[in-house]
């Protein structure tokens, strides 16, 4: 078989394109998620009206949800428009782009590199990593997909930009890096990725002292004008998220918890483009973790560090992979805590393209230089990538509800979970970001009729983490709908010193409750 005919390649990237749609075709089927997806589409006034003047007005100007993205909330209003309120919709729409962004990266790879395969197989690990579930079955991720579609296509615009260079190409460039920023903050590294890709594939930096030097001026001035939007767009993101508080959770880590978090969570993401197991939608900030942890997770990355840039004049491949991989997780790795999670599967998206690239082209190396068979290597590929397959896909079905979703959660990370279930809430140490997912458990439970099972997982929430408001408030809402006003109003008042900030909200649920409780 003449593995180098375009028929051989083009039944290769149908069959990615085959995969990719098979593995995500269910979600047409699932619900909205009780953890963002309401309030970025049904409570949103300007979302739920579609598009319009007032809602562009609106999406430019807002920092609701402590970002500012607003190509991301034109996209739902589109959304709306097109598909109005039912989620199946929204979920292809995410689907659409996932597809769109594995394709603009196979052939950026191939374009720059020359090379099928490995390109291939880097954009197949994209499509199917089950790490990359959340950004594409959370219809609240749409950032996520919308902004790395307009990061791939900022790189493809940008090695046809160097194939010829002129001012409409460039400004091509500039446009694409702009829509990513404006999609989700997260693309901020997006200047220095391009910077990393003079290195490799492109081979715009020559490898002697003095024509590094040079050569490195001449392309940093030429990204001046990107740079110039990564102070702005930081500026942004900081204020929005210091308006919308989302940092106060945050703020309850000490430094020395955050960077000891930042660097143990390099090594989980490591650990988990490899092995992805025990993936949830949330994983709690555990505060300090045990020295051992870190001590092995700093000799790691300073080890792997050491060798791509040894190996970099051999092996260009790995340094700019690794550099990628570090440097697109640093707006998220925690140093600067927004919530109280430790990591996030959401955040891999794009960062894991650079361990795909170390091992994609690490493997071609393998076959075309080793005397390794290459048919066993190419049988423990097959049956690796068929392995992410079925693990993506059994961490798909628990997206299809919210309350499934929550619990998968509970049970990975509180070994007490069980004993919670039967009422036999046990002394144990959990972080306290836990709370949040009984509270959001509880919720979903609620809004089915399960007041029951309700009060069981926000009781806990309120023994977990006994500061935050939600958990208060979401009880007094299950006791008004049970009957139990005196105990509705106790919680809902406690829930109000909790958080004076929401007062006028909380003074009108009193309202009506006294009313009730004076004609009961």
């Amino acid at each position: 078989m003449d593995f180098q005919s375009n028929n051989i390649k083009r039944l290769v990237v149908f069959c990615i394109m085959l995969v990719t749609v098979v593995l995500y075709l269910p979600v047409y089927e699932f619900k909205y998620i009780n953890f963002d997806d309401y309030d970025y589409v049904i409570h949103n006034p300007y979302v739920r009206n579609g598009i319009s003047l007032e809602g562009l007005v609106w999406a430019l100007t807002s920092s609701d949800h402590a970002n500012w993205y607003p190509l991301t909330w034109l996209s739902h209003m589109l959304d709306v428009q097109l598909f109005g309120l039912e989620p199946g919709g929204h979920h292809v729409t995410n689907v659409i782009f996932h597809l769109m962004n594995t394709l603009l990266l196979l052939y950026f790879l191939l374009k720059a590199t020359g090379h099928f395969y490995p390109a291939a197989l880097v954009a197949i690990l994209f499509a199917i990593h089950p790490a990359h579930v959340e950004s594409v079955a959370w219809i609240a991720e749409r950032k996520d997909v919308l902004s790395a579609f307009f990061f791939f296509l900022s790189l493809l615009a940008y090695w046809w930009y160097v194939q010829k260079k002129c001012m409409s190409r460039y400004l091509l460039v500039f446009v694409s890096v702009t829509m990513a920023f404006m999609s989700k903050p997260m693309a901020i590294t997006l200047p220095f990725v391009l910077m990393l890709l003079d290195f490799w594939p492109l081979g715009r930096v020559a490898l002697t002292k003095s024509s590094i030097k040079n050569d490195l001026t001449v392309l940093v001035i030429e990204k001046l004008p990107f740079l110039m939007l990564v102070p702005l767009l930081g500026v942004m993101t900081f204020l929005a998220q210091q308006d919308s508080g989302a940092m106060t959770v945050g703020d309850l880590f000490s430094l020395a918890e955050r960077t000891q978090n930042a660097l143990v969570s390099y090594a989980r993401y490591f650990g988990k483009a490899m092995y992805p197991v025990g993936l949830t939608v949330f994983y709690p900030h555990p505060g300090l973790w045990p020295l051992s942890k870190v001590i092995l997770s700093g000799v790691l990355i300073f080890i792997i560090t050491l060798l791509t840039v040894l190996l970099y004049k051999r092996k260009p491949y790995l340094f700019v992979g690794w550099f990628i991989f570090l440097g697109t997780l640093v707006p998220v790795i925690g140093i600067v805590q927004v919530g109280a999670q430790s990591i996030a599967d959401r955040y891999t998206y794009i960062p894991y393209l650079g361990l795909f690239i170390m091992l994609s082209w690490g493997i071609r190396d393998v076959v075309n230089y080793s005397a390794f068979s290459r048919t066993l290597i190419f049988t423990i590929i097959f049956g690796w990538l068929i392995a992410f397959w079925v693990m993506a896909s059994t961490y798909l079905s628990y997206w299809k509800y919210d309350a499934r979703l929550f619990s998968h959660t509970l049970q990975v990370h509180d070994p007490g979970y069980e004993a919670v279930l039967k009422g036999k809430s046990i002394e144990r140490s959990v972080p306290f970001g836990l709370a949040f997912m009984y509270s959001n458990l509880g919720m979903s439970l609620m809004e089915v009729g399960l007041y029951d099972e309700a009060e069981v997982h926000l009781l806990e929430a309120t023994r977990i983490f006994p500061q935050h408001f939600k958990p208060y408030y979401n009880l007094g809402l299950v006791y008004l709908k049970t009957g139990k006003y005196q105990k509705a109003r106790e919680y809902i008042v406690h829930a109000r010193k909790l958080s004076p900030e929401h007062s006028a909200e909380f003074d009108k649920d009193l309202e009506s409750l006294d009313r009730i409780i004076s004609e009961n």
